[in-house]
């Protein structure tokens, strides 16, 4: 109320009402996370317009549910300004949970008829696909004994549920590989390693014709030492199936 008084002693008064309004209720929404390489939506709760900040890794930093795809950990705040333009805000935090690590392990061959172990690993759950020629899809080192070649997926689940996958090739063949090596050229008297990188499967049994120049023609890369131009063959035996390369 203000009250006035003129030179003659007169008063009168007068009154205003000043109105308070409440600030707008706003929840951002629980602390959150997602899996790296992915994103999650966020969900503010109140009434008004929404504005997101910061702006990076929103897809719209205007409304009330943007989809945050952030590449570091991000705290958000929410502003929410209502009809009376009133203001109030609230934040969250958003992190990201690192992918398990996967290997499935290198490509492999088997003889038909025989099984052959996998060679996966990683730091969370397995789960391999197809998995009805496995003896357990929920090992790292299931044995594989399909009847033809193929591709084995091996995903890996981490205990925040984010999910990494590998492949690899299992070949169904009857001829193992074999690797004799580039042609070479030496000097007489000199020697040379013979066969690939590898010559062979490990495991594999290997026989190199001729022997007589060769120091272990047993071995997957023997030395050879040989007085004239010489053409040997490598033989590879692996489970009951055989192959040759020169």
């Amino acid at each position: 109320m203000v009250e006035v008084t003129d030179g003659n002693g007169c008063v009168n008064t007068d009154t205003m009402v000043v109105l308070v309004n409440e600030l707008p209720t706003v929840f951002a929404g629980n602390d959150t996370s997602f899996c790296d390489g992915g994103s999650v939506q966020l969900n503010a709760q109140g009434t008004g317009t929404f504005v997101w900040a910061p702006a990076g890794g929103l897809n719209d930093p205007n409304i009330q549910d943007p989809i945050a795809s952030p590449t570091a950990n991000t705290t958000y705040s929410v502003t929410i300004t209502d009809g009376n333009g009133c203001q109030n805000a609230d934040i969250i935090n958003v992190s990201i949970d690192a992918l398990p690590t996967v290997d499935a392990g290198p490509d492999l061959w088997v003889c038909p008829g025989f099984g052959e172990l996998l060679l996966g690993s990683g730091s969370g759950t397995y789960s391999w696909s197809p998995g009805a020629d496995l003896d357990d899809p929920n090992s790292a080192t299931p044995t594989a004994d399909p009847a033809t070649s193929t591709v084995y997926t091996l995903t890996v689940t981490s205990g925040n549920n984010c999910t990494a996958s590998d492949a690899m090739t299992l070949v169904v063949n009857d001829d193992p590989p074999a690797d004799a090596g580039a042609d070479q050229t030496i000097c007489l008297g000199q020697q040379v390693v013979l066969g690939g990188n590898p010559s062979g499967l490990p495991g594999s049994t290997f026989n190199w014709l001729p022997g007589a120049t060769l120091n272990d023609p047993t071995s997957a890369n023997p030395l050879s030492t040989p007085d004239a131009t010489t053409t040997y063959t490598l033989i590879v035996t692996s489970d009951t199936c055989t192959s040759s390369d020169r």
